[in-house]
């Protein structure tokens, strides 16, 4: 989905979400003021300025079956 109001978020997201159907994972980038509500409906990621990187990438690994192989020493 293109860039989106944070009004618009409430209404477009959980409409892809449910047409998706489990085939793709939904990313919401930003942190809509409706966030909480999107988490209600089963939307669960996110990425905004408050995210933590490696855990957030670290998460898309596992949920997509990618092994993690740690190279920093």
């Amino acid at each position: 989905m293109p860039a989106s109001s944070d009004e618009e978020y409430q209404i477009a997201v959980p409409v892809i979400h449910e047409k998706v159907n489990g085939k793709a994972i939904v990313v919401v980038a930003g942190a809509p003021p409706c966030m909480e509500e999107l988490k209600k409906q089963g939307i669960e990621d996110f990425i905004h300025i408050r995210s933590n990187v490696l855990e957030t990438l670290s998460a898309f690994h596992r949920k997509l079956g990618i092994a993690h192989k740690n190279t920093m020493r």
